[in-house]
């Protein structure tokens, strides 16, 4: 396929062991994973993935990382887009659904000369028709659905001010990804909430969320870290400490606003 031709979606082939195994060689990029309710992002090389028999992959230690079950992708695709005279390319995994629910990004610090030979490989004949376009998760109307959010975003205001470090997971169907980093930013862009550092962010609808809850409940096992569960109809996110030595700090603001 010619340069002049990545203006065109790229329908990739859904060998997903070969496909995922060797996007690692594309070095950085920005990996995301959302359910429409939550999206997580990091600034990280695509991890090398661990493929089961059973149809699951893993690439994560402790902390972070991400998890698929390659059983629940329907799609793989590649896009080009042109903003301001500059380039942009995107990876795009939807589920059987089709909704979107991974991407990888390359970013300046990416190969794209590996990018370019990853998706030679991949890239489907030119006569296999494209599919239609994957369906985006959908967004609820603010106004039909009050997000339990005000526990949530006060934990993140405390995280924030006093810099206490996060791990975030993100369910998104098939697709589970995970990453700790010390938020340095929380803003509120209309219904939308943007928590971030320089290598990784968190974004989340409020009226999207269904229901935020603590495990342990509060009262029970005070030894265990709480975790905040916050629900939505596509997927979960749960936020946890991400550093144990700030096991006491994070344990007093959920203890304190719970």
């Amino acid at each position: 396929m010619a340069q002049g031709d990545w203006s065109l979606q790229a329908i990739l082939r859904s060998d997903w062991p070969r496909l995922l195994s060797q996007l690692p060689a594309i070095g950085s990029g920005l990996m995301m994973s959302g359910n429409g309710a939550v999206t997580l992002c990091s600034r990280q090389p695509y991890p090398l993935l661990h493929f089961a028999a059973c149809g699951k992959s893993t690439g994560a230690d402790a902390e972070a990382g991400l998890w698929l079950d390659r059983r629940g992708l329907g799609a793989a695709r590649a896009v080009h887009s042109r903003q301001r005279g500059a380039n942009f390319f995107k990876i795009e995994f939807a589920d059987t659904a089709g909704r979107i629910v991974h991407r990888f990004d390359p970013t300046p610090e990416s190969n794209l000369d590996k990018f370019f030979a990853w998706l030679r490989l991949h890239q489907a004949f030119a006569a296999e028709p494209c599919p239609a376009e994957c369906a985006e998760n959908p967004v609820l109307d603010p106004g039909s659905q009050r997000g339990d959010t005000a526990l949530l975003v006060a934990v993140l205001k405390q995280c924030n001010q006093r810099a206490i470090a996060l791990r975030a997971t993100v369910s998104a169907g098939p697709v589970t990804q995970r990453a700790v980093f010390t938020p340095r930013s929380l803003q509120p862009v209309d219904d939308w909430w943007f928590v971030s550092n320089c290598t990784a962010g968190l974004h989340f609808l409020a009226p999207s969320i269904t229901q935020v809850r603590v495990s342990p409940p509060l009262g029970e096992k005070y030894f265990a870290a709480p975790a905040l569960h916050a629900d939505s109809a596509n997927g979960s996110l749960t936020l946890e400490m991400g550093n144990h030595a700030q096991a006491a700090e994070w344990n007093a603001i959920v203890h304190g606003l719970v």
